[in-house]
């Protein structure tokens, strides 16, 4: 029945809200803020209770139960659904309070997964052991821990009141609403006195240790609690970008942040955002990153991976390089030197010198599947050619003494069309047999060229692109999904 009824209520004030009309102005802004803490308020008094009233019930030795789970009861549940339908209702799209919370997220779910992890926190360093022995020795631990789990509750409820209190006055005159004003940040000495009674008359003779709390008690208790009450206080109302930015480094976790180490260097597994470090961020990890130039380009100085371009770690750095098969370089036979740089081949006494041309899919599996139609360009130095110029016929495949052969059958059973500028060969080849990519280069093209004997050249002299590519269906494919073009030089 109470579950009940707060769903009723929930129904009645999203109902006034909507039949209000769109507010706006200085009356939407502190109504949004007014319902924010109003809802993250019944957020923090159910995630205590929850915890409290765990921890009031025995617990044998062999339990599994995990009283400081917060965030996977219903108790919790139910609130923060309450919290996450209410704020939307009062804090519509382009509210300037919204700023004070992570964009994209409703605060309903970001501020109650930081409440949810406060509380849990607590609970694991002032209640931290759940199973306590039975009798009378274990008697005395549970009115402890009992007594620990009310006091927090009492003093986290008391605190975070008058911080919401304190704020709505500061609210009615202020320009900002960004975080919660300092002066509202308290420590309620009166209900402090309270607790420290309660928790010592029922902790008398029992050390922190024993229940897996702090020490000594019951001051520890309470010093922990009122920081706990003043950071689910600051919680609530979130922070402007500016202001956020100077809560990164206070060591404790705040909404949106990954991380807070409390220090201010740069360069270790917490940025000075407030951000896990990770490659890609443009900052180098300590230890773990050789490099991070913030970008995803495969071919400069610094990889993907966050590891300093290498000769023979199988990535062309573009400038540098001008091969990389890694690690297999300056084996017998490789046309990719030891120093990443071709090995020039002479042309030999029968004049000819033969390119083979690959398709190369990108390592990230972004190239398409498959083509029907392609463009290929093979650029080549003075000093060689190909008999002829302009549109050239297609010759026998079969036939050794054909200058340009396809080297995918598929690729046959379509147009095909040769032109050479004398300085460049293009190859258009539109198939009805789609040709498909795997993640291994495709063999595409092996052109035959004459050469003066003894002339030497190096792959680099014959640069080739795919310059356009087509689906089945005959749509354009991006520059960006079509594959790379490598080519191997070989005296004949």
């Amino acid at each position: 029945m109470r579950r009940q009824g707060v769903a009723v209520a929930l129904l009645l004030v999203v109902s006034s809200a909507g039949s209000g009309g769109a507010r706006s102005g200085r009356h939407a802004l502190l109504a949004c803020r007014h319902w924010l803490a109003e809802t993250l308020s019944v957020v923090i008094r159910a995630s205590l209770h929850r915890v409290a009233s765990c921890h009031d019930a025995f617990h044998g030795a062999r339990s599994t139960v995990d009283c400081n789970a917060v965030a996977t009861t219903d108790d919790f549940i139910h609130a923060q659904a309450r919290a996450r339908g209410i704020i939307p209702e009062f804090c519509q799209g382009g509210n300037p309070v919204l700023a004070n919370y992570p964009t994209g997220v409703n605060p309903g779910i970001a501020v109650s997964t930081t409440i949810a992890r406060r509380i849990a926190q607590n609970g694991e360093a002032l209640q931290g052991l759940t199973r306590l022995p039975a009798g009378r020795g274990g008697h005395a631990l549970r009115r402890c821990v009992r007594a620990v789990g009310h006091a927090r509750t009492a003093l986290v409820t008391r605190i975070v009141a008058a911080a919401v209190r304190c704020q709505a006055r500061f609210d009615r005159r202020a320009t900002v609403l960004g975080a919660i004003a300092p002066a509202c940040l308290k420590t309620a000495p009166r209900t402090a006195a309270r607790v420290r009674r309660r928790v010592g008359r029922a902790c008398r003779g029992v050390t922190g240790a024993e229940i897996g709390s702090c020490d000594p008690l019951p001051e520890c208790v309470i010093a922990s609690v009122t920081a706990l009450g003043q950071a689910l206080a600051r919680d609530i109302y979130g922070a402007l970008p500016d202001e956020r930015g100077r809560l990164c480094g206070n060591g404790e976790l705040d909404t949106g942040e990954e991380c807070d180490d409390g220090n201010e260097d740069d360069h270790d597994a917490c940025t000075n955002q407030c951000q896990k470090a990770r490659c890609g961020d443009g900052i180098v990890e300590a230890g773990v990153e050789e490099c991070d130039d913030g970008n995803n380009v495969e071919t400069d100085a610094c990889t993907p991976q966050c590891r300093l371009a290498r000769c023979g770690d199988g990535i062309v750095e573009k400038g540098v390089e001008e091969c990389d098969d890694g690690g297999a370089n300056g084996t017998p036979g490789d046309p990719c030197g030891s120093d990443c740089r071709f090995a020039e081949v002479s042309c030999p006494p029968t004049g000819a010198v033969q390119a083979t041309l690959s398709l190369v899919p990108a390592k990230d599996g972004s190239t398409a599947a498959e083509f029907a139609g392609i463009q290929v360009i093979l650029g080549y130095p003075t000093g060689v050619g190909i008999p002829g110029s302009g549109a050239l016929p297609v010759g026998d495949p079969t036939d050794p003494a054909t200058r340009i052969v396809l080297l995918d059958q598929d690729l046959y059973t379509g147009l095909i069309v040769f032109k050479d500028s004398d300085t460049a060969l293009v190859t258009t080849v539109a198939t009805s047999s789609p040709v498909r990519m795997g993640v291994a280069p495709l063999p595409f093209e092996r052109v035959t060229f004459d050469c003066t004997s003894g002339a030497r050249f190096t792959p680099s002299q014959f640069p080739c692109s795919v310059t356009d590519e087509s689906g089945k269906l005959g749509n354009t494919i991006p520059a960006e999904q079509r594959p790379a073009c490598a080519v191997a030089l070989t005296a004949r």
